[in-house]
């Protein structure tokens, strides 16, 4: 009985807790409330009549490029742009006294402003509710409505009487542009790289100048002049093909980007962050409190494989020997490490208006017809599907068709195999090729295969090309710059002739890049090496003398083995040590004492009776544990007028090379001048 009692007894004490605990909730709630209020209900009303914008962004520098020993070959000078930042609810008039303000101070260039500016600066200049009356009608008012008022203004708007805008307003136009073109609270360029006199004078009346700051920025400086200018490539403005493309990643419409070159491929990495200031506003579009700044990031750098004073050395001796050979009038060279696909040179020279000028793209944009340089792929290509054996003989003579045609080296050679019609440059080896891969037998006149006629060409020419892709003719070599063109494929198949052209590279064309990654997968034992020209990618360096930390290293890849077996690419290889170091190879008298291996090559081009021919030269060396491979081209040259440029341009480049490799290297900085740079370089 006591038990029950007691039990009894317990339970209204835990409901009083239990009160006593809600009732303290509920009152410090009302307190916060109350608080909330009373006492700060000014600033949270204030709060929520404002929405929150990431409005302004500061740029940050641009990461520079380096060579692979450190040598800066794209810097950032300091320069000082003029900068409007639009305030919420300015009017276009009070703008428009603000540019002639600053038309007193600066100087602007007036090449950007279009008819649909002049028009828009006109309205503003004359007043929009004079002009509206003085040009438009009140039945033509009623017409548009209120909302087609202001495009039918800019119609009534003549020529006469943009003819009346003066010299100086004008200049007032092109500055009143650039400040009504962003949004509110949105940074805007107005004027790069402002004088000193310039910067004196604004600065003198920015208490006037609503919005208007110098800022601080860099502009691209290229301490090696134009060497590899063409690579590096340039910045701009966003291009408006490309506008969606940028707006999308957060960038602004009046950024700098890379537009084209390491510059364009690279431009995420190379572009840093934005320093960003986030604004709090009333939805009138009055600011609210000091900004938040969240700091921006300088770009990374990109640390190239390129050595410049090897590059240097390349580009002199192509421009010596185009100088030197009065038929050349442009030369390509590319030098790769066969192991590792690290682009080591890219020179492009050719003469211009008596000047000779920087091409170094055309050894990626432009494509060439090869001639008996390709051979080696045409041997493998053989091998590979199982229409010649190593070692099989072929009489060397020419050939004479039932149509009457005749096709032939460009002597007759006798027996030859495949590695004596590389190192003599068999037509007729190759031709046996083709024919082979075509299914026509030319000892019987007769089709071996399943397949005649154009059919049997056009598989023999896909079998070819799928042959040469391997090599990296035709396709993409993977090198990490925009636009990589593949070359020109042709299109007819009407003939055996076309097939046993394609053999001795008289058909399909190929970049200058290509053909160095095609020699260099025989100089690597059957491996296609990816090219790449940027070898590392690292922290901006803060000190200027130190590395940064190390955000990513290109490591080499891979893009594919060739079908063949070690034995067949090792005949190729032999016969392009033949080619080089043979009694009868083809360029036997060049190269001597530098354990060369490779291809000659000439292409009949142009015209049938131009006299225009393509030469060209494909090597490695040393023969025995590869360094380097590499192409040289040189186009359209009069017939028997160039003799042997390639081969002294090979030479030299290989020569370069070895005498550099092991030399002492000291480390130039931008800021410290190479004093084998000339003035004038």
């Amino acid at each position: 009985m006591r038990k029950k009692k007691k039990k009894k007894n317990q339970l209204p004490m835990r409901v009083n807790i239990l009160f006593l605990f809600v009732f303290l909730l509920f009152a410090g709630l009302i307190l916060r409330l109350g608080i909330i209020q009373i006492v700060e209900g000014e600033k949270f009303l204030r709060y929520a009549d404002a929405t929150e914008n990431v409005i302004s962004k500061t740029n940050t520098p641009r990461g520079v490029i380096k060579d692979k020993k450190g040598n800066i070959i794209v810097d950032n000078e300091p320069i000082f742009n003029l900068v409007y930042t639009r305030q919420p609810g300015v009017s276009g008039e009070r703008l428009l006294e603000s540019a002639k303000l600053l038309a007193t101070f600066i100087d602007k260039e007036t090449d950007s402003v279009t008819e649909r500016d002049l028009k828009d600066f006109y309205i503003v200049l004359k007043g929009q509710d004079n002009l509206i009356k003085e040009k438009i009608t009140d039945v033509e008012r009623e017409k548009v409505g209120e909302d087609g008022l202001y495009e039918l203004l800019l119609d009534k708007i003549t020529d006469e009487d943009l003819a009346t805008i003066t010299k100086e307003e004008l200049e007032v136009a092109a500055i009143w542009r650039e400040m009504n073109t962003g949004y509110s609270l949105s940074e805007q360029v107005i004027k790069e790289g402002v004088t000193k006199q310039e910067f004196a004078k604004i600065n003198e009346h920015l208490s006037e100048l609503d919005g208007i700051d110098v800022q601080a920025d860099g502009e691209r400086v290229y301490p090696y002049g134009d060497t590899l200018s063409g690579i590096l490539g340039s910045t701009g403005k966003i291009p408006k093909e490309n506008k969606d493309f940028y707006t999308v990643r957060g960038y602004d419409l009046n950024d700098e980007v890379g537009t084209s070159g390491l510059e364009e491929q690279y431009e995420d990495v190379l572009s840093g962050i934005k320093e960003k200031r986030k604004y709090v506003t009333k939805k009138s579009g009055d600011v609210i409190d000091e900004p938040l700044v969240v700091d921006g990031k300088s770009g990374q750098e990109l640390i190239l494989t390129v050595d410049m004073d090897f590059q240097r050395e390349v580009e002199k001796i192509v421009e010596k020997h185009v100088r030197n050979t009065g038929s050349a009038s442009r030369a390509y060279a590319v030098v790769v490490n066969p192991k590792t696909g690290e682009v080591l040179s890219l020179t492009g020279k050719k003469q211009s208006g008596g000047k000779m000028v920087d091409d170094v793209s055309s050894t990626y944009l432009q494509a060439f017809q090869p001639g008996s340089s390709v051979k080696g792929a045409t041997v493998l290509t053989g091998f590979m599907n199982g229409v010649m054996q190593p070692g099989e003989t072929i009489y060397d003579r020419r050939l004479r068709f039932p149509d009457g045609t005749e096709k032939g080296s460009y002597r007759n050679m006798g027996t030859v195999n495949d590695i004596t019609a590389l190192e003599k440059s068999s037509n007729v080896y190759m031709f046996y090729v083709g024919m082979r891969l075509a299914g026509y037998g030319f000892d019987c006149r007769c089709w071996t295969g399943d397949k005649s006629g154009e059919a049997a060409y056009y598989e023999a020419i896909q079998t070819y090309r799928e042959g040469f892709h391997q090599f990296g003719l035709g396709v993409k070599t993977g090198i990490d710059l925009p636009y990589e063109a593949t070359g020109y494929s042709g299109s007819a198949f009407s003939e055996i002739g076309l097939v046993m052209d394609y053999g001795i590279g008289q058909y399909d064309t190929f970049t200058p890049l290509q053909l160095a990654q095609y020699v260099s997968t025989i100089a690597n034992n059957g491996d296609r090496m990816k090219l790449h020209l940027v070898k590392e990618i690292r922290e901006a360096n803060p000190n200027g003398d130190e590395q940064g930390k190390l955000i990513k290293r290109i490591e080499p890849e891979v893009l594919n083995r060739l079908n063949a077996s070690s034995e067949h690419i090792k005949r190729v290889q032999q016969g392009f040590y033949r080619v080089v170091n043979g009694s009868s190879g083809t360029a036997r008298s060049y190269y001597r004492g530098l354990n060369v291996a490779g291809k000659t090559g000439t292409a009949e081009v142009g015209r049938k009776g131009s006299g225009l021919e393509n030469l060209l030269f494909v090597g490695y060396a040393p023969y025995d544990d590869p360094e380097i491979a590499f192409s040289v081209v040189v186009p359209n040259v009069r017939k028997n007028a160039g003799a042997g440029i390639t081969h002294r341009i090979g030479q030299d480049i290989v020569k370069a090379y070895y005498e550099l490799k092991d030399k002492p290297y000291t480390l130039n900085q931008h800021n410290q001048k190479d004093k084998s740079v000339s003035e004038d370089d």
